[in-house]
């Protein structure tokens, strides 16, 4: 075990979250811009510190792990996004998947998600390397429960890429070193993976930044300009040009484009872990020491300022280093009476039945912690289709240090139907079994708005209830061949449509013309966007109204970023119409219908084949 004294700690903790507000707020009135651009310094000069969901997040987490307790685990971090109001890209889908189809970790994360490959978790890192200074794979165990919740595949990779690197850094200042540290917890042969060792190699070879980031754009460059490949490359090209200058690095990193902010605020915490005495006055003068959260986080009971925030982080990382029993720790803390006021002791003394593994099935969904541990792993295809049975598998785990007998009875809505639905089992203390069981539904061909599967348990004399939501299918009917603009709206030609049922907001499109058709209603008649995209050239109509054409050149399926249509969507069924531009490949249809002020996509939303009458299996 190795010591690691507080006043070195906490000095590279400072500096990790100084570092981390003055990138963000450099690099936010530039966030999205994709073009070079050309600061050298604060432009406009700041007042403070800009709220970013870089620290936002990281906040609410702090919080959860001390309303809760350890161990860290997604169920935990999944439920905590109900303090979250702004809906992004990967951060929408999440809150979707969470709290309007009852799905948990890691299936919220992977599901229906388009920007798994987003930084929205890469830029909640710090949090997790802080907890374990040193000790890179723990802090990398502790991150996967946090960015399994919205990501998968790349957008995780690049987490625990900067996870590793920001734990080290506490111990570790080579470049080189940190670097190979970040990738030896990667697939070698990743997209992400590569576009890191891409980028040294270009930078070795070029020595010119921008040089090299055309390079990156050539070989990485996608829609999405979130794109971990994209940013993080640009988060480590400014790091090896900027030669350790804090201030020249963090302006290489803005005026890289693309996600400014985040990449600024990355390289700036990195580097403060690194050299704290490095981030010079003129840097923290303007924006001070106040912590400031957006207004899109809710229910947060928050410290005035960094530095109290940096103490509950210390207070956090004693237990966690004690608790996981980490190679390093910290050593001369003072008390910090304020910061562990209210913290919660753990909760569970088994941190390995419920998380720290290496990976995931994406398909698993946790639903419960206590008194038994819960995972619903779904079918491939997730969302239920009807008119088939649909596999489902449950592992229960018993957490307790006592032999546990459970009786369990699962029930869903009408129109859904189990192969089984009753079983009984005894459980040993860390004793794993496994249920399997199917569930097929017929209900005309409509999805309904949440279904729920409940899990009624009488565990040891005591009864309790967990629900897991089951996502059905949007059912869609489709029709190939060449129509008129006068055709599109009538859908009178019945006998030529087929079913064509589509995996929540995503429908694939073989080759050829198409036109698409289905039925929705709202709850209450609300404001509404409508947003309509795909690999093709689209037209769309609502009601036999022609709403707008979507031209296929840039194809980022999120309400904020895409062209959409303000409507009202009344309270009775609505048709909506596609017609999809023919192609020799096959294609891909995105249709969501989204909540104006907030960009989410709402609740209370049924669906409808247009023929749910007639027998289309």
């Amino acid at each position: 075990m190795t010591e690691m004294q507080y006043q070195t700690y906490f000095s590279k903790l400072l500096g990790c979250y100084i570092g981390k507000t003055i990138g963000g707020t450099l690099g936010m009135p530039y966030e999205g811009n994709t073009n070079v651009n050309h600061i050298t310094y604060y432009d406009p000069i700041p007042t403070s510190v800009v709220g970013n969901d870089d620290v936002d997040l990281q906040v609410v987490w702090v919080e959860c792990l001390r309303r809760h307790g350890l161990p860290v685990n997604r169920k935990h971090l999944a439920d905590a996004w109900r303090h979250v109001r702004f809906a992004p890209d990967e951060y929408g889908i999440m809150l979707n998947n969470t709290f309007q189809n009852g799905l948990s970790a890691p299936l919220c994360g992977f599901y229906n998600n388009k920007f798994y490959a987003g930084m929205g978790a890469a830029i909640r890192s710090e949090l997790w390397a802080s907890l374990a200074p040193g000790d890179p794979k723990l802090a990398v165990s502790l991150a996967r429960e946090d960015a399994c919740t919205d990501h998968y595949g790349d957008g995780m990779d690049a987490c625990l890429f900067l996870t590793a690197i920001e734990s080290a850094a506490y111990v570790e200042d080579d470049f080189d070193k940190l670097i190979q540290i970040g990738l030896s917890f990667l697939p070698a042969q990743s997209r992400f993976a590569r576009s890191i060792m891409d980028t040294l190699r270009w930078w070795k070879e070029e020595g010119d930044c921008y040089a090299v980031r055309d390079k990156i754009l050539e070989k990485y460059g996608v829609d999405n300009w979130t794109d971990v490949c994209i940013n993080v490359s640009f988060t480590v090209l400014a790091w090896a040009a900027g030669s350790g200058d804090f201030g020249k690095s963090v302006c290489l990193a803005v005026n890289m484009g693309y996600d400014a902010d985040c990449t600024a605020a990355t390289l700036g915490s990195i580097l403060g872990i690194i050299n704290p005495d490095g981030i010079d006055e003129k840097w923290t003068k303007p924006i001070g020491n106040r912590l400031i959260l957006s207004p899109n986080i809710v229910g947060m009971h928050t410290v005035k300022t960094v530095a109290e925030f940096c103490d509950q982080i210390t207070a956090l990382a004693v237990e966690v280093q004690e608790y996981y029993n980490s190679s390093i720790r910290i050593i001369g803390c003072p008390p910090l009476e304020n910061a562990r006021k209210n913290m919660a002791k753990p909760w569970m003394n088994k941190p390995e039945l419920v998380g720290l593994k290496e990976g995931y099935d994406n398909r698993e969904s946790l639903l419960s912690l206590s008194p038994l541990l819960i995972n619903l792993r779904y079918p491939e295809s997730v969302a239920l289709l009807p008119n088939l049975w649909n596999a489902f598998e449950a592992e229960i785990t018993n957490p307790s240090d006592v032999l546990t007998k459970v009786h369990l009875h699962l029930c869903v809505p009408d129109g859904f139907h189990l192969s089984e639905d009753r079983f009984s089992m005894e459980l040993h203390p860390s004793e794993k079994k496994k249920i399997r069981f199917d569930i097929r539904y017929d209900s005309g061909n409509e999805k309904k708005s949440f279904n729920s599967l409940d899990f009624r348990m009488q565990v040891n004399g005591l009864i309790f209830n967990v629900t897991a939501g089951l996502p059905t299918a949007y059912p869609w009917i489709r029709k190939k061949g060449k129509y008129s603009s006068k055709l599109c709206p009538a859908l009178d030609l019945k006998e030529d449509f087929e079913f064509a049922p589509s995996n929540a907001f995503f429908q694939t499109v073989p080759p050829g013309e198409y036109i698409y058709a289905i039925d929705v209603k709202a709850d209450v008649t609300r404001n509404a966007v409508i947003v309509c995209q795909g690999t093709r050239e689209m037209k769309i109509w609502m009601n036999g109204e022609f709403l707008y054409t979507f031209d296929g050149t840039e194809y980022v399926p999120a309400v904020h970023r895409s062209k959409v249509h303000r409507t009202v969507l009344p309270n009775r069924w609505n048709r909506i119409i596609i017609k999809v531009t023919g192609y020799e490949e096959p294609g891909e249809l995105f249709f969501g219908i989204a909540d104006p002020s907030t960009w989410r996509w709402p609740e209370g939303l049924e669906w409808r084949n247009p023929f749910w009458n007639e027998e289309y299996m």
